[in-house]
């Protein structure tokens, strides 16, 4: 018998999404059914592969090739240990990227994340607690650029990848037009669900399986089982019926019993406004057989460690105001007897600017004022992190403040780093009261390409380049342009628009020497670093000097030789 690698599984230990907490993939045979004798030819464990989509948080159905896509996090069967068990593809189009696995934990009203670096493979494992509701997404780097895949939300204890039988205790008895499969399987003694078993054959030459349910354990005649350190070990055998001599493939799988549907749910946000923005939800009613329906929401912040809001429902929708902050949305529902499988999904923050009451800088720290109507404390979530990541690394302090005010240290701002810092509130409601941005200027840093062109006897144009500052770009208010005549050591000072990337020079004295110098100034009254060039009207215009002045006395002489002999001539 040979073994293959089948199509529904990676290389590096994935499975099909379908098999995670649902089912256990048994092992497909290729057995030719002839009259002389019965004979396994293949066995490929899996199941055959189905076409993916791409997802991308907050559009589901836009294809974007950079995007990480297929994300599969599960524990292996045997084993039962804390660690997770992650892989993904990379994008389509992606290039060199590196990879962190995200993962957000949801245990007793906390929330804490977790962003473990990966590197370039497209698998990991990560230690997280079994028995809790998380939810993982993978973000792939391209130099400063960030794409995030889809995320998902998972309970290791049910997410499980369970094991085929063992190649070697597999084996097939043909009476007749009749074929018994046997085989042992170990019990997972963990699971409280109920197992369903079902064989799936096929001919070599049909496209289509045959699906039908094999009988339970409690119907089977006398299974065989061995109990060993708490693990049932059982042998377990199928017959069928054969339809004349043709090469077969056979599946057989076991599958958890779930009678809930996985939850279909639509949901929008509005745009933030004073403040909050509408989030509603809404998806079908139960169906009769399914009985009354309990819905639990639960709405975690992503970007700040406070208590998650968790309500239940038993209508069809809900909707409540947040705040602009970074959401994990989850919906489960249940009944009396069992759950549904966790929907989950990201809300993705709000930039929308909404501006401080009051932005000031000392010389060790930035302050930030914000307006509020409550004159009672509140909890407040001050965030700040760079513009160009995407993720969840935020610098973050949370806190009861007496004062609508915080105070960072300049230390924590990274030099020539555009910050956005917003603050949230989540007592009473959901609220964010403030965005702005900042960066620290670094005097090692200036404008770019700092330049002289069509230069005259008296004139210059200077141009020069911007900062990189993305959205800190406005908080330059002004280009301070130094002009330095050392001859008569003179330094004019001039300030002009920061939207200006050029400046014409003119009345310069032909002869002298220049110095320019380019630097920026912020609305904190912070200086960039500065660019300097310089020209020399003596050295530009030296031979002007000399061949102008031979020139014009080259022409009086000759005039003069000409005067001379029209007179001679006359004469």
């Amino acid at each position: 018998m040979e073994v293959m690698t089948d199509e529904g599984q990676t290389e590096e230990g994935g499975i099909d999404k379908r098999c995670i907490g649902a089912c256990a993939v048994g092992a497909i045979f290729q057995f030719a059914a002839t009259a002389q004798a019965a004979e396994v030819t293949e066995i490929a464990y899996g199941e055959e592969e189905d076409p993916k989509t791409t997802e991308v948080p907050g559009d589901g159905t836009r294809l974007i090739k950079k995007f990480p896509t297929d994300l599969v996090c599960y524990q292996y069967y045997t084993l039962q240990t804390d660690y997770c068990y992650c892989s993904w593809k990379a994008g389509e189009e992606s290039l060199n990227a590196t990879y962190v696995l995200n993962y957000c934990i949801n245990r007793d009203q906390e929330h804490e994340c977790f962003q473990p670096y990966v590197g370039t493979s497209t698998y990991t494992e990560a230690r997280v607690h079994k028995q809790t509701n998380v939810t993982m997404w993978i973000t792939a780097k391209e130099k400063e650029d960030i794409y995030n895949s889809a995320n998902i939300t998972v309970r290791l204890d049910k997410a499980v990848k369970l094991d085929p039988p063992d190649k070697n205790s597999i084996t097939l008895r043909k009476n007749g037009k009749n074929l018994t499969v046997q085989w042992r399987r170990n019990d997972y003694h963990f699971s409280s669900d109920p197992l369903i078993k079902e064989l799936r054959s096929r001919k070599k030459e049909d496209s289509q399986w045959n699906t039908k349910m094999c009988d339970s354990y409690e119907e089977n005649e006398s299974p065989t089982c061995d109990i060993n350190a708490g693990w049932r070990s059982c042998l377990e055998m199928f017959t069928m019926s054969l339809d004349g001599n043709h090469v077969y493939y056979i599946q057989i799988r076991h599958k958890y019993k779930r009678d809930l549907t996985k939850l279909e749910i639509k949901y929008t946000v509005g745009k933030l406004q004073d403040g909050r923005r509408n989030l509603t939800l809404q998806w079908k009613d139960a169906l009769k057989e399914q009985g009354n329906l309990t819905y639990t929401i639960r709405l975690a912040v992503l970007s700040c460690p406070v208590p998650a809001f968790e309500i239940n429902t038993t209508t069809s929708g809900f909707t409540m105001d947040i705040s602009g902050a970074f959401y994990n949305l989850t919906v489960e529902a249940f009944n009396s007897a069992e759950k549904t499988p966790l929907w989950s999904s990201v809300i993705e923050e709000d930039v929308r600017e909404i501006p401080f009451q009051n932005v000031t800088l000392d010389n060790k720290f930035l302050t930030v004022h914000w307006r509020v109507q409550d004159k009672r404390k509140g909890n407040y979530c001050i965030e700040w992190q760079p513009t160009r990541m995407t993720s969840l690394l935020s610098n973050r302090s949370t806190g009861v403040y007496e004062k609508a005010k915080k105070r960072i240290f300049l230390g924590r701002f990274q030099p020539m780093q555009c910050y956005r810092i917003v603050v949230h509130k989540f007592t009473k409601g959901q609220f964010t009261f403030g965005t702005t941005y900042y960066f620290r200027p670094s005097l090692s840093v200036g404008p770019g390409n700092f330049t002289v062109m069509y230069i005259t006897e008296d004139s210059v144009l200077l141009k020069w380049d911007k900062l990189d500052l993305r959205q800190c770009q406005g908080l330059i208010q002004n280009w301070v342009l130094n002009i330095t005549n050392h001859e008569k050591k003179l330094v004019k000072v001039y300030y002009i628009n920061a939207s200006v990337t050029q400046y014409p020079v003119e009345n310069l004295v032909l002869g002298s020497n220049y110095t320019f110098e380019i630097k920026g100034i912020t609305i904190f009254g912070e200086y960039t670093g500065s660019r300097w060039t310089a020209i020399d009207l003596r050295e530009v215009f030296h031979e002007n000097d000399v061949w102008i002045p031979k020139l014009i006395g080259g022409i009086f002489a000759f005039l003069g030789f000409v005067g001379l002999f029209y007179f001679v001539i006359v004469r």
